[in-house]
């Protein structure tokens, strides 16, 4: 008795991005009051990573894409 070719679908993979560039360190700082030239302001810093690329894969993993980033490390 003849059986059934079996039928073999392919796996559909997710995409996935491999980027080159820079990833870099923005720094910012806010007065806590009002800002007075030439006299010691207190306020806060804060570090974040960024740069072009590293933006812009960050945006694409939210929606769900797998990405990686090369980027070379400054000393």
């Amino acid at each position: 008795m003849p059986t059934s070719p079996t039928i073999i679908a392919p796996t559909i993979l997710a995409p996935t991005i491999l980027a080159f560039g820079g990833a870099h360190i923005d720094r910012r700082g806010q007065v806590s009051g009002t800002y007075v030239p030439a006299a010691s302001n207190p306020g806060m810093m804060r570090e974040d990573v960024g740069g072009v690329v590293f933006n812009a894969l960050r945006s694409v993993v939210k929606r769900g894409v797998s990405a990686s980033l090369i980027s070379v490390r400054g000393g």
